[in-house]
């Protein structure tokens, strides 16, 4: 690890700008499936803290590292091909940071900026329950608690202080917008939701309010489906019936939570064939996919995968690319900020202790004529004293923590450490050379 604090992150990730949804799909962890991950990598030599984010549109391990970043980035790389089944053509998808990258590339996630759907507001809660699930699995420290809830702070204030997320389009508003391009008017059509969770219920709601015919929605909670159903004048399906619907339904759209697809070729082709030519909109919004990719080959199906909503999400951002320019120079300004943070941190201990010091030696000298003076002359002794050390000290004081971090810094650091402390030396002067706890002087006291 070098000398400078930040040096210590490290960042190993793919997201859906290096690598498309069949690669993403194999790479993508559940919760339990994170833990996992997460324990295995923060077990590798090199790292002694982790966070494991992984999100439909991306999977990223974020560690502070105690080797060199490139026997690091094989090593990670090595541990997450092996737990995908993908082997070596994984790392053609990975890009990694290290230093003030990382914290720079972690902003921009927290606060959407790197987002495909600039601007969405899930990244952030999703950033934060993976530092959750680290914490609880003890896989973090210091260094990582002082990232991520800096990353927080970022996120929130971007939120506050610009317009980046107003009107930003969500992955289920591109899946309805897609549905409005092939149909039009959606008024005579009708739809199977296969989930309703957060994503599902915002499509549903979607295609409530673009005036969908008729909803028909599947889960595997019940409960959870009855519930959306009675709020949007919607209508249940049985998960093991929802194929048959398939028969006469316009648009079919998927978005659960299942390590392999619930929709197959062969359990769908026996109810396209019965569609008489008429066209089926099969939207897949999971990751991994809910929906067989070969169903493409069908006829009657129009098959499209989370990453062909893009030219959707497309025009939504160009219509706010300048809030995201001042979101990006916010981020900058944050990054700048969490140095700063970072190096001040790492002197404090060497000023607090120079401090420390010479208020020992003063409060000593101070005991040594308590005696000898009454109590009004003592009072005005102290703050004499206190004001002369602190003026004595304020010039190295300020020389310190503003000094940039590297050799200059280290110098300074070992400077003030032999003046006013009695460590190490300088410039093979022997230890404690010069130290100002000495209080003789050519073999005589300086009283």
């Amino acid at each position: 690890m070098g000398k400078n604090p930040e040096d210590a992150y490290f960042l190993l990730g793919i997201s859906h700008k290096t690598a498309p949804v069949e690669v993403r799909e194999r790479i993508s962890f559940d919760s339990e499936q994170t833990d996992e991950i997460a324990s295995g990598i923060h077990g590798l030599e090199g790292i002694s803290e982790c966070v494991v984010l992984s999100t439909c549109n991306r999977t990223e391990i974020y560690v502070v590292r105690t080797g060199r970043p490139k026997s690091l980035w094989k090593r990670i790389g090595d541990f997450l091909a092996e737990a995908s089944g993908l082997g070596p053509e994984l790392f053609n998808y990975f890009y990694s940071s290290e230093g003030l990258e990382v914290a720079h590339h972690l902003f921009r996630v927290a606060c959407g900026l790197d987002s495909m759907i600039l601007g969405e507001p899930q990244i952030l809660g999703q950033v934060k329950s993976a530092y959750s699930l680290a914490c609880d699995h003890k896989t973090t420290g210091p260094a990582i608690n002082r990232l991520f809830h800096h990353a927080f702070r970022v996120g929130k204030r971007i939120r506050s202080s610009t317009s980046i997320g107003s009107g930003a389009v969500s992955v289920s508003y591109a899946a309805v917008e897609l549905a409005k391009q092939t149909f039009g008017d959606l008024g005579g059509k009708s739809a199977l939701l296969v989930g309703a969770g957060e994503a599902g219920e915002l499509c549903a709601q979607r295609l409530a309010d673009s005036g969908i015919h008729k909803i028909f929605i599947a889960n595997r909670t019940a409960s959870r489906a009855s519930h959306l159903a009675d709020k949007l004048d919607g209508e249940t399906v049985p998960m093991e019936q929802m194929l048959e619907l398939s028969a006469s339904a316009d648009i079919l759209i998927t978005s659960v939570a299942a390590r392999e697809p619930i929709i197959m070729k062969n359990d769908i082709l026996p109810f396209l064939k019965t569609r008489g030519g008429h066209p089926l909109l099969l939207i897949d919004l999971g990751v991994p996919r809910n929906i067989e990719a070969s169903v493409s080959e069908l006829e009657n199906a129009r098959l499209y995968n989370i990453d062909d909503l893009e030219n959707v999400i497309l025009d939504n951002r160009d219509r706010r690319k300048l809030e995201a320019e001042k979101a990006c120079e916010l981020v900058r300004l944050e990054v700048e900020d969490f140095c700063l943070r970072l190096s001040e941190r790492a002197v404090a201990p060497v000023i607090r202790e120079m401090h420390d010091r010479c208020e020992t030696v003063r409060r000593s000298e101070l005991d040594r004529v308590k005696g000898r003076v009454n109590a009004e002359t003592l009072d005005l002794l102290d703050l004499v004293t206190r004001r002369i050390v602190r003026k004595i000290l304020h010039n190295p004081t300020v020389a310190v923590r503003s000094s940039e971090s590297g050799e200059m810094r280290e110098r300074l650091l070992q400077s003030v450490q032999v003046l006013f402390m009695g460590k190490g030396h300088v410039d093979g002067q022997p230890e404690n050379a010069g130290s100002c706890m000495d209080t003789r002087f050519g073999g005589h006291d300086v009283e």
